[in-house]
């Protein structure tokens, strides 16, 4: 586990949850590297914006298997359903806008936004699943 993560407040809880276990952020970490690999290595942009469209690959990819986890799914029952609601409406209004303008090629935005999608929808399914 995590130690700061036993602190709701912490960045980490809003991450991984209160409880992550090693091998949530393992693979968490594992898939969010691959993903921005993907994207580095399709992209021909360099400096600042490359640099943020390689975090928002990173945050899609780890995003993605940290939202189906247990301790994801457990902290987020415990918040507002305003809350999830603005995570949701964040990541759906937010993120396109900011891959349509960094990514140089409509390859790299269609196949991140896919990735986008499909993290939020893993968000929405946990908060479902029981």
């Amino acid at each position: 586990m995590v130690n700061d993560a036993a602190y709701p407040g912490s960045l980490t809880a809003w991450l991984v949850g209160i409880t992550p276990t090693k091998r949530t952020l393992v693979v968490a970490g594992v898939t969010g590297l691959a993903l921005a690999g993907i994207v580095t290595l399709a992209t021909s942009q360099m400096g600042w914006g490359h640099m943020v469209l390689f975090l928002l690959a990173f945050d899609i990819g780890a995003g993605w298997v940290s939202n189906l986890s247990q301790s994801t799914r457990s902290f987020w029952k415990t918040r507002s359903r305003a809350l999830q609601v603005s995570y949701v409406i964040l990541h759906l209004a937010l993120y396109p806008v900011a891959l349509w303008v960094l990514a140089d090629s409509v390859w790299v935005w269609g196949f991140l936004f896919m990735a986008l999608l499909g993290k939020v929808g893993a968000f929405v399914v946990s908060l479902v699943k029981s």
